[in-house]
């Protein structure tokens, strides 16, 4: 393996007489403490080699496929950026705040909706707007109205509001409170055309 009359060996040396024989980090490792027990110098820089690996450049030429779909993701994954520690506590908060309003909808949905948006076609002549309540035919509120205005096509007012989930059903009479007065309207499926 080294050079007679010397007590220096060259990295290259040793690796060429090791490549042939598969041997773990450790056991590379223990070879290197005997040599320096017994006083041999190694020359070289093995970390110097070890950047060499590291700075080959692995992308295939243009025009080369590679069948391997692991090797595929290992080549591209090393292109993405990874999260500085701000942008994962970033993530993780809402990731969490995600998850406590999926729980909050899941309760909600469990105990049923109270509310429930509805289109409405006003049966009386007059324009629904933002804000105007909704009520039964006796006058009981039972909703406000989200949006409304008149079809100048149809030259009959629309709107749409949230009203109690017993009044959601379409064919349902309902009334619009304007300037103090009821007005009938009726429920309607979404979309009105």
């Amino acid at each position: 393996m080294g050079k007679k009359k010397k007590s220096v060996l060259e990295y290259k040396e040793i690796i060429d007489h090791l490549a042939d024989l598969d041997l773990d980090p450790d056991r590379i490792d223990r070879i290197y403490e005997y040599l320096e027990s017994q006083g041999i110098d190694v020359l070289g820089n093995i970390e110097a080699e070890e950047e060499i690996e590291k700075d080959l450049d692995l992308t295939l030429p243009e025009g080369i496929n590679i069948d391997d779909p692991v090797r595929m993701y290992l080549k591209e994954i090393g292109k993405v950026d990874l999260l500085t520690s701000d942008q994962e506590v970033a993530l993780a908060q809402a990731m969490v705040a995600g998850q406590a309003a999926k729980e909050q909808l899941d309760e909600m949905k469990a105990e049923g909706v109270e509310r429930k948006l509805v289109g409405f076609k006003m049966l009386d002549r007059g324009i629904p707007r933002h804000g105007y309540t909704l009520a039964d035919t006796e006058g009981n509120g039972i909703g406000c109205v989200t949006s409304g205005t008149m079809s100048p096509c149809m030259k009959v007012g629309f709107g749409m509001g949230y009203v109690k989930a017993a009044y959601a059903k379409p064919g349902t009479v309902i009334a619009v409170s304007i300037r103090d007065r009821l007005l009938k309207a009726e429920v309607v499926k979404l979309p009105f055309v």
